[in-house]
């Protein structure tokens, strides 16, 4: 049987269902590729509601599973049973001749989240839109100073007074617990002191708060819920994963960026990156917090290589470890401030630009 003949003939499809991190995965991938045969694959850590779907199908767990069209044929053990009976051409053929009918798992559509965060706000987060509809956001001269799209906490005060239907107190006491929340940045204080009233403010979801010749990633565009920091973390390194066990060569040599760029699990893992700018780092114990960054770490280096291309000069490793930074916890983090303050090669330092990190 031709297989690169049959593979450009195929009316039908093959659907494999893996999991980021799976030897069998990548055995099954490696198989088919070898083969030359055309597979859509679905991994259930980029598609989370795809999952329950695989699961009701092949009746288990386990993975990974592929389907035939409409019909289950199994996992690993199934292929290499029927490859060394020589029964899997036979099976091939079904798929070859046949069309897919619309019961076959359907191929996942880029620009479409079905893991939509749609669970119910806070009293925070709800306060956060009422003031991004209420406030007067505009740039500001502050001390010889221009401050880009911010606010002053006088009139977030205000605003939340009026909403509230409530006095000045319990109105700045709101406005610090929705700065607690990671949704607001602040830009200058009037005087060295902690009262609303005398702080410029500026929502993190404003890309204008940064300089121009930095990439920031994280930056919401609607403002959500916190998660847990290990699980945003956890969610972004399996996406990441699963980006490379896809676009690496079969020799693991090369990295294809260019479709890594346009792809649909690049764009749900900028989706799961924004989570970060909302979760809590003071939470985390020391261990937690060294494994946090370390999985940021490794993730924003082959994020900023998708993005930049690998440094080659002294001037382009600058901007590409000082330069390119995820929003985190409310603070932007370079490359190289996390590697100076978490790697395990060198001391623990503090981050001069980091809050977070003079607290901890």
């Amino acid at each position: 049987m031709n297989d690169e003949r049959e593979a450009e003939e195929m009316k039908g499809r093959i659907t494999l269902f893996s999991r980021s991190g799976c030897r069998d995965c990548q055995a099954i991938r490696l198989f088919f590729r070898e083969r030359r045969l055309k597979f859509v694959e679905i991994n259930v850590d980029v598609y989370p509601l795809r999952r329950a779907e695989v699961e009701e199908k092949a009746g288990t767990a386990a993975l990974p599973q592929i389907f035939f069209n409409e019909q289950l044929f199994g996992g690993i053990v199934a292929l290499n049973s029927l490859r060394n009976s020589g029964e899997f051409e036979k099976r091939l053929r079904s798929v070859v001749e046949k069309r897919c009918p619309a019961s076959a798992p359907a191929v996942p559509l880029y620009g479409f989240d079905d893991d939509a965060d749609d669970e119910a706000a806070d009293e925070e987060l709800k306060k956060v839109n009422v003031l991004r509809q209420r406030l007067p956001i505009q740039d500001r001269f502050f001390k010889m100073r221009l401050l880009s799209n911010c606010f002053t906490g006088a009139d977030a005060v205000e605003v939340l007074i009026d909403e509230l239907d409530c006095g000045r107190k319990k109105a700045v006491e709101m406005g610090k617990r929705i700065a607690k929340k990671n949704c607001f940045s602040i830009i200058c204080r009037m005087k060295m002191n902690l009262k609303m009233e005398s702080i410029y403010i500026g929502f993190l979801n404003m890309i204008q708060l940064f300089p121009p010749s930095v990439s920031i990633f994280g930056v919401l565009q609607t403002i959500k819920n916190p998660k847990p920091a290990a699980l945003v973390a956890e969610k972004i390194r399996k996406i990441m994963i699963a980006i490379l066990e896809t676009y690496v060569s079969d020799d693991g040599c090369h990295v294809d960026y260019q479709r890594i760029r346009l792809s649909e699990e690049f764009r749900r893992y900028l989706n799961v990156v924004q989570d970060l700018q909302r979760v809590d780092v003071l939470a985390l114990t020391r261990a937690e917090k060294l494994a946090f960054f370390l999985n940021i770490y490794n993730s924003m280096v082959i994020h900023a290589t998708i993005q930049k291309v690998y440094p080659d000069g002294m001037l382009e490793r600058k901007e590409f470890f000082n330069e390119f930074l995820y929003l985190i916890g409310g603070y932007p983090y370079s490359l190289s401030e996390i590697q100076n303050g978490y790697s395990p090669s060198k001391p623990k330092t503090t981050l001069q630009s980091s809050e977070t990190f003079q607290a901890w």
